[in-house]
C-alpha cells in the first residue's frame, strides 16, 4: 500500500504522508499538523492557496460543498477551529467535577496560523503529545490561549448513521450534513454516497 500511496504523491502531489506508525494516543494528529506546517512554512496566503487544514478519519464521509459554505464567510481566517464539541466531566482535586470541552475526532478544521503555531512549538508542546490525540490538540490550543474567540462548534451537521445507534450523534441524513462517521463497511458508505448523489 505504501508504494501505491508514494506513487500517488509523486505523480499528483495531493497526499501528505507522515513517517509514523498508526496510533491513537502517541501524537499522530499533532505530527500531521506540525509536519504540514514544516512542508508549507509560509504564513503568507499569497504563497499558499488555502487558509485551513483539516484532520479527517478515513472512515468518514465529508460533504465538501457544505463544509466550504460553512468556512467561506469566516473573516478573518485566523485563530479559527471548526469542530464538533465533545463534553467530558472530569474530577479535579479541589475543583470538584468540571466540564471539559474538546474536539470530536473524526474531523476538524484549523486555520493555517494555528497549524503554523503547532509546527513552530514542537519543543514547548512535547509534554502534551501523548494521550487521546484530538483531545490533546484541543488542550495544546486552549492552554496556550489560541483561538479562544473562534471555537466554532458544529452540532448535528456531524452525525452517525441511524443504523449504528450512536446516541446523541445519531440522526437521519439531510441536506445540511457536513460529516458522517463511522462508515466501517461498504454498505454504509454506499448509502451515504447515494443519498448525496441523488
Amino acid at each position: 500500500m505504501s508504494l501505491i500511496l508514494r506513487w500517488e504523491q509523486e505523480t499528483y502531489g495531493d497526499l501528505h504522508m507522515i513517517e509514523m506508525e498508526e496510533n491513537m494516543n502517541e501524537g499522530k494528529s499533532y505530527e500531521y499538523f506540525a509536519s504540514l506546517a514544516q512542508s508549507y512554512p509560509s504564513n503568507l496566503s499569497i504563497e499558499r492557496p488555502w487558509d485551513y487544514a483539516m484532520k479527517l478519519d478515513d472512515d468518514s464521509f465529508l460533504n465538501i460543498p457544505n463544509l466550504l459554505e460553512k468556512l467561506r464567510p469566516m473573516i478573518p481566517r485566523t485563530e479559527t477551529w471548526l469542530v464538533r464539541t465533545c463534553v467530558s466531566k472530569l474530577t479535579y482535586q479541589g475543583r470538584g467535577i468540571v466540564e471539559e470541552h474538546y474536539m470530536f475526532g473524526p474531523g476538524y478544521v484549523l486555520s493555517w496560523d494555528l497549524v503554523t503555531w503547532l509546527g513552530e512549538s514542537r519543543e514547548d508542546l512535547a509534554l502534551f503529545t501523548i494521550g487521546p490525540e484530538d483531545r490533546v490538540i484541543s488542550e495544546m490550543l486552549k492552554r496556550s490561549g489560541k483561538a479562544e474567540r473562534s471555537w466554532i462548534s458544529l452540532g448535528m451537521e456531524y452525525m452517525s448513521p441511524p443504523s449504528l445507534e450512536h446516541g446523541a450523534w445519531t440522526r437521519e441524513l439531510g441536506p445540511d450534513v457536513i460529516l458522517v462517521h463511522p462508515l466501517k463497511g461498504l454498505r454504509l458508505l454506499s448509502e451515504v454516497i447515494n443519498y448525496f448523489l441523488r
